[in-house]
């Protein structure tokens, strides 16, 4: 009866968190940053808005903001070409053996 006074009807009140995104208010800015340096990360991302717009996120929240407007958002291989190759001849920083003669 409470319920019914205070808003004037019977039917049940919505439940769970309100649609949407803190980052919804922030959506130029971070696809602002996506245009102005491609090669960003998701963390970078959700560090960004905390430093210039005192918003914290995490990046998986970043993550669900970018899949929501589907877009993905993935380092092309052009930056992944500038650092050390993976699983050259055995794990840097080992020493390795010399085969037997």
């Amino acid at each position: 009866m409470r319920f019914k006074r205070a808003t004037g009807s019977l039917a049940a009140p919505r439940e769970g968190k309100p649609k949407g995104s803190v980052l919804d208010a922030h959506a130029a800015f971070i696809l602002g940053l996506i245009e102005e340096t491609p090669d960003i990360t998701l963390e970078e991302i959700a560090v960004r808005p905390a430093e210039e717009r005192e918003v914290k996120v995490v990046h998986t929240a970043v993550w669900k903001f970018l899949d929501r407007r589907g877009m993905t958002h993935k380092k092309d291989c052009s930056c992944l070409r500038t650092g050390a190759r993976r699983c050259e001849s055995g794990a840097r920083g080992l020493a390795q053996e010399p085969a037997p003669a």
